[in-house]
């Protein structure tokens, strides 16, 4: 009988393909979906390197995994963008944010049923920013996500917008000075 040893230079091989957990990161944003009972996260940064990966936390598992993407599609590596999931149909979305190319003001959609990024046209979005105060909740029927402030190219903003996730279309609501 014979044996034969093949050495390996020091790679590191992963069984299964997925790294877990992610590499140590911050800047970013993490949601929930409550049917896969999971949380999802997208890019963030370490010290030297911005990510531009999606993964998924179950709890159900108590395992982290890499999503492995269905399209080549998805939102270029950044830091400080606002997500969130929609109540009304357990998709994660992100906005804006910081990247290796500079501010953003896009938004995506992930779809954790089908593993995909979606780019989403928006109308009348707000200036390119990163660290803004996010929030997103239901009136109505209607499913608001929210902005306030953040860092621009002219600096730091005190604007405020909501994107009506019906029509998807934002709205800057402007201060009424004259009230108490």
């Amino acid at each position: 009988m014979l044996f034969v040893l093949s050495t390996i230079e020091s790679y590191n091989y992963y069984i299964p393909p997925t790294k877990t957990p992610p590499p140590a990161r911050g800047c970013m944003d993490i949601s929930y979906i409550p049917s896969m009972n999971a949380f999802f996260t997208f890019g963030g940064c370490s010290e030297k390197k911005y990510y531009d990966d999606t993964w998924g936390y179950y709890l159900n598992e108590n395992t982290w995994k890499e999503i492995l993407l269905s399209t080549d599609s998805h939102p270029s590596a950044r830091i400080h963008y606002g997500g969130f999931t929609s109540t009304l149909n357990e998709k994660f979305y992100i906005f804006g944010g910081n990247s290796y190319t500079g501010l953003k003001n896009d938004f995506w959609e992930f779809d954790p049923k089908y593993l995909k990024w979606t780019n989403i046209e928006t109308k009348n979005p707000p200036s390119v920013r990163y660290s803004f105060s996010f929030t997103s909740f239901v009136i109505n029927g209607h499913e608001i996500f929210a902005i306030f402030g953040g860092q621009s190219l002219d600096g730091v903003k005190n604007d405020f917008y909501l994107l009506d996730m019906t029509n998807l279309e934002w709205h800057e609501m402007i201060n009424n000075e004259n009230c108490i």
